[in-house]
Order: C-alpha cells, then structure tokens, then sequence
C-alpha cells in the first residue's frame, strides 16, 4: 500500500463541547475542515452556535474510527447526534436510559436547562404509564405552546427523547413512544 493511500484512509473522531464542557455532537471524517463548514452551514440555527471547543482523535482506518464512533456513541449518549441513533443496539439504548436516568436524578436536585426539565416531565408520563408504546408525544408546535417556549428548544425535547430511546419519530406520523425492552 502506498504512503498517499494510507494518509486517504486517515479519519478523524472529532467531538465538540459547549462553554461548559457538555459534549454536544461527535462524528468521523477525514476532512474535519470541510465537514465543519457542513455542520456550521446545517447547524447554525441549533447547536453550532453553542460550540466552544472541539477534539479531535485520528485513527490510521476510516473503520477504527467507525467503531470507535459507535462506542462513543453508545456511553457518551451527544444530544444532537440524531440520525445516529438507529445505528446504535438496543442494549445501548438500554444502557444509554440507565445513565440518563442517574443524571437525571443529580440535575434534579439544582438547575437543569428548559429542554431537560420539559424532556422528564415526558419521561415520568412515560414511566408512570400515562403515556403507553404507541402514543404520540405532542408535536414541536403543540409542545412549544403548551409549554410557551421556543420551537428550537421544543425540538431540543423531542431530540433528546428519541436519543434516549424514549421515542422514535414516523415520517408523517410524528414521534410516538417505544416499546420498552
């Protein structure tokens, strides 16, 4: 193999932080410039504008750097890593829940940010069975309302539900609640 084709298959595993060290997205590429601009063009009315630090970790194959992606992932639980989420197991999204909920259980002692707050209000119903597998969540724009609170940070609760694997969204349909294992 020659020295070009191996710095080709170099890929990074790059993480980026908000002012208070809460990991807020992580992903692989091998041209973290270009695949900044992305994020900063796609992002930028969400969590790109929270970023105040970033790392990166390159690794010698494009599939080293994919499993370490999916073990990050897994325990690390970013909350703007959406579309990830169908490719982790339901082990880690069980595994994800349980460090959820003892967190959960510390923030819940002092300040949590609105969409934290609104996302456990869900949770409760969800575990005290006012809200069964199936059922629909309420909406962004009915949550929004309900609560008087931004559409962005409505989204952010529905984002965080279905990172936790509380909910899954259906296209067309809205999110409803997951089974549970």
């Amino acid at each position: 193999m020659t020295k070009r084709s191996l710095a080709g298959d170099r890929t990074a595993l790059y993480r980026y932080f908000d002012a208070e060290g809460n990991l807020l997205y992580l992903g692989i590429t091998n041209d973290v410039q270009r695949r900044e601009l992305q994020h900063r063009r796609d992002s930028a009315r969400t969590w790109f504008p929270l970023i105040a630090t970033r790392t990166q970790a390159w690794f010698e194959t494009r599939s080293e750097a994919e499993t370490a992606e999916l073990a990050a992932l897994a325990t690390e639980a970013p909350p703007w890593n959406v579309k990830d989420v169908s490719r982790l197991t339901e082990q880690a999204l069980v595994a994800s829940r349980e460090r959820k909920r003892v967190k959960r259980a510390r923030v819940a002692r002092g300040w949590s940010p609105a969409y934290r707050r609104y996302a456990d209000e869900i949770i409760e119903q969800i575990e005290s069975g006012a809200l069964k597998p199936g059922d629909h969540v309420p909406s962004i724009n009915k949550l929004a309302k309900a609560k008087d609170i931004s559409i962005s940070t409505a989204s952010r609760v529905i984002q965080t539900l279905s990172i936790e694997g509380w909910v899954h969204p259906v296209s067309g349909y809205g999110s409803v609640v997951r089974s549970r294992p």
